[in-house]
């Protein structure tokens, strides 16, 4: 099956997200201070998620540090975290089911793909190289490029 038959043929380009979209990744993220407290040997009591959901970086840090004892500055726990998320992309988040597929497919049949995220460049590129659809893309963006929130659609326009 063509993908043009299912897709507008006036339109040849696909701006992807990555997280939860092109990488199954979204457990990770839910999860991602209950890894960090148990990769420092804590426990990590049974509602942190809901804790430290609207929480920034900084704000869970501090709340690491003073809730569980972290010998660590909270400078040392953010760039920790940081380190702990690079290493998830490039060593382990996987792509969900069928995306490979769909990526050859379309990439073959000529269509434009790009990559808009909010994650670090160097870790979406790394995570992509490492699953082996990183040359199926013409770029890869962040919202930093645009100095634009996802939320706002003129980001969409400018990519």
């Amino acid at each position: 099956m063509r993908l043009d038959n299912w897709i507008d043929k006036n339109k040849k380009l696909f701006i992807f997200d990555m997280d939860g979209t092109l990488l199954d990744s979204m457990e990770f993220w839910q999860n991602l201070g209950r890894q960090y407290l148990e990769s420092k040997g804590k426990t990590p009591e049974n509602n942190l998620e809901k804790i430290i959901e609207s929480m920034t970086l900084k704000e869970s840090a501090s709340y690491f540090k003073t809730k569980y004892n972290l010998e660590e500055d909270v400078e040392t726990i953010i760039k920790q975290v940081l380190d702990f998320i690079e290493d998830k992309y490039l060593n382990e988040i996987p792509l969900k089911k069928g995306v490979k597929d769909f990526l050859i497919k379309a990439h073959s049949e000529g269509y434009k793909m790009c990559i808009l995220t909010t994650s670090e460049k160097s870790q979406a590129i790394g995570a992509l190289k490492r699953t082996g659809v990183l040359d199926l893309f013409d770029a890869v963006y962040t919202d930093r490029d645009f100095d634009l929130s996802k939320k706002n659609p003129q980001i969409y326009i400018k990519t």
